[in-house]
């Protein structure tokens, strides 16, 4: 009843001992996808890499696209600004008519000149 035991619980290995799969020369462990230790660490190793270098680059694409997003409402919002700016009531500006009394002191300032120089023309000999 032991030895039933015993043969139920125990590793049973093939008659023939597996080379590994990558070809290194050394002997491969079916529990490591029938690699050998070192060649089963290595690939462990990489995959562990290539996970963390993965995630390192979903969270840079993150960031560029919040930063993009950024960019654009910030290009957006100075475009309103710009466009608001340059609308064509902001952009006048109407100068008050003079009035007609204030022509009237100039024109008659002109007049007086006028009268005046023609006088010192017609006085001199």
């Amino acid at each position: 009843m032991g030895s039933e035991q015993n043969n139920s619980t125990s590793f049973t290995q093939s008659s023939k001992p597996k080379l590994c799969a990558m070809a290194c020369g050394f002997f491969g462990s079916p529990s490591n996808m029938d690699l050998c230790s070192k060649c089963y660490r290595s690939i462990c190793a990489e995959e562990a890499q290539t996970a963390t270098m993965y995630s390192y680059m979903e969270e840079a694409q993150r960031v560029v696209t919040k930063r993009r997003e950024e960019v654009q409402r910030a290009v957006a919002a100075k475009e309103a600004a710009a466009k608001k700016s340059l609308e064509p009531s902001s952009l006048f500006i109407a100068e008050p008519e003079p009035e007609p009394a204030l022509q009237t002191e100039q024109e008659e300032e002109k007049t007086v000149v006028v009268a005046l120089s023609k006088l010192e023309l017609s006085e001199k000999p």
